[in-house]
């Protein structure tokens, strides 16, 4: 199942073609690889054998910090049998909401990030003892955000006109951090709209000299940025993932009816703590711990 389109986005190439007949330049992406790395579909002993991007019209944009330049996602295909290729995880992630569409349900997500800021320059400090952005622990600030107002508001802004709609736009605890929850929707255009949420907020970053953070543990608990809390062990980055499923009629997959739920819940669960999810979610939840494996 495609994302779901992008106010204005074209639905065919002709409306494509006047969409963009002043445009000199178009952008088009997947995601911006954090590490380089060899690829079983394409590396150097098939001769980085080329790919095939089909662009997806419903994720039209234009980059607002970029002269407004028109922006794409792509899909890759395989060149032998131009079917999507699995690896491509816009790909995995359609066939899998697909599937859940033929049964009737629709797959709902929502995303939060809680990252670190920085006014300095990593590469001046040999990236360390970096002075955060703002100094303490305030979460949920009004006096935090004033700070640095410009950044602050121009990441809810821009979000915003890329089609990347935010519920919630604070400062979390610890020095330095935000914390930014994009607006429910459906699970491919969630995925989609985290990816970009990063790129808007690096991109706002370099306009404002400042520097974001998505690692896991961007600071060690020594130094500069950990005597702001009297060299106690500060957490790092983090994030929350919400994920529902629900019917054509808007019915929570997940929870139980108003009825099941004053009768005591679930009488079929094995375990106390089920007995108020369905059993959908038991299932949803067994399928996470099979899937997520904590390296051990």
């Amino acid at each position: 199942m495609a994302p779901s389109p992008t106010p204005n986005a074209p639905r065919t190439l002709a409306e494509l073609a006047d969409l963009l007949k002043d445009d000199e330049m178009v952008k088009v992406a997947v995601h911006d690889a954090t590490y380089p790395r060899e690829l079983l579909v394409s590396n150097k002993s098939n001769g980085y054998r080329d790919l095939n991007a089909q662009i997806d019209l419903s994720t039209y944009r234009r980059i607002p910090w970029e002269d407004n330049i028109p922006f794409f996602l792509v899909y890759f295909y395989d060149q032998g049998d131009d079917k999507p290729l699995p690896v491509d995880p816009r790909s995995a992630l359609a066939k899998v909401t697909d599937e859940a569409k033929a049964m009737g349900w629709d797959c709902m997500t929502g995303a939060e990030f809680e990252f670190a800021e920085t006014a300095q320059s990593a590469e001046a400090k040999s990236f360390v003892n970096l002075t955060p952005l703002t100094p303490g622990n305030h979460g949920y600030s009004l006096l935090r955000t004033t700070l640095n107002k410009d950044y602050f508001y121009d990441l809810y802004k821009v979000s915003s006109k890329m089609g990347v709609e935010i519920e919630g736009h604070h400062t979390e605890t610890g020095p330095g951090v935000f914390e930014t929850a994009l607006a429910y929707t459906d699970a491919g255009r969630m995925a989609d709209n985290a990816l970009l949420f990063k790129l808007i907020a690096k991109s706002m970053g370099m306009k404002h000299n400042v520097l974001p953070s998505f690692m896991a543990k961007p600071w060690e608990n020594v130094g500069t940025w950990a005597s702001y809390l009297s060299n106690r062990q500060l957490s790092g980055c983090s994030g929350h993932i919400h994920v529902s499923l629900r019917d054509k009629d808007g019915r929570n997959i997940f929870g139980l009816s108003k009825e099941e739920t004053a009768a005591g819940g679930r009488k079929d669960a094995k375990w106390k703590d089920l007995q108020y999810i369905s059993q959908e979610a038991e299932w949803f939840l067994a399928g996470l711990l099979e899937g997520l494996k904590d390296g051990k």
